[in-house]
């Protein structure tokens, strides 16, 4: 026979303790600061509830926001996102205000009811928070190569590579082909670009290929462009 119970097992009773620790504080997926907060097993306060609505001017009514603030809050874990838990997960409709506190990353997601904001939510980050993301690179090489009974071997080989930091990307498209019949060999760049793509506008550098809906088609240019892009906006992908 199993039983269920709140009560930490023998030995473990200091985990239901109070515990004082520091947590990164997220509103609308941006990050605001850390801040000091005692947490229990049920339970979360904040240390200096005044830093926390200082930390939002959208808020109108702060001394509202900043005695709610200051009571002990449920954590909602079971709000969560996770492999288990990828449906109303998230997301969090509070009186006034509320946090998804995550114990393993001391992250908690801090949630504010649109009545007590100067603009609303959805406005509250228009664009996607600028990017940390370390150095990377992607490379897609493929190849053919054709031979009949009388003629000798054709190779051709296409690659495109991606270097990326941050915002900013540089595209290199390149094929390489050789023909054994005179034994040469061939090295056409078509691409080689350099993009950034923040808040709502897209700039790019380089050689590369132009989009163009008009019968002519598109065509090869060295230059700049530049143009109005969604991929960034998140108010569009929000609701």
């Amino acid at each position: 026979q199993f039983r269920t119970s709140k009560k930490p097992p023998p030995g473990f009773e200091d985990l239901a303790e109070p515990q004082e620790t520091v947590v990164d504080l997220y509103l609308a997926g941006q990050f605001l600061d850390g801040f000091d907060i005692i947490y229990t097993p049920d339970s979360i306060q904040f240390l200096n509830p005044q830093a926390v609505v200082d930390a939002v001017p959208e808020i109108r009514d702060k001394a509202v926001v900043a005695d709610a603030l200051s009571k002990e809050l449920p954590p909602n874990a079971h709000l969560l996102c996770g492999p288990l838990n990828k449906g109303d997960c998230g997301r969090l409709e509070p009186e006034i205000v509320g946090v998804i506190f995550d114990l393993d990353n001391f992250r908690a997601d801090f949630f504010i009811n649109p009545f007590f904001l100067e603009v609303r939510s959805p406005d509250l980050l228009k664009f996607l928070p600028d990017s940390d993301a370390d150095y990377s690179i992607l490379q897609n090489i493929s190849g053919a190569f054709s031979q009949t009974d009388s003629e000798a071997r054709v190779f051709n080989f296409n690659g495109i590579t991606n270097l990326s930091h941050k915002e900013k990307n540089l595209r290199i498209s390149n094929s390489i082909s050789k023909d054994e019949t005179d034994n040469s060999g061939k090295l056409i760049i078509s691409e080689i670009v350099g993009q950034q793509d923040k808040n709502g506008v897209m700039l790019k550098a380089g050689m590369f290929r132009t989009r163009s809906a008009s019968p002519i088609g598109s065509e090869d240019v060295l230059g700049l462009g530049a143009g109005y892009s969604r991929d960034t906006r998140l108010d569009l992908q929000q609701g």
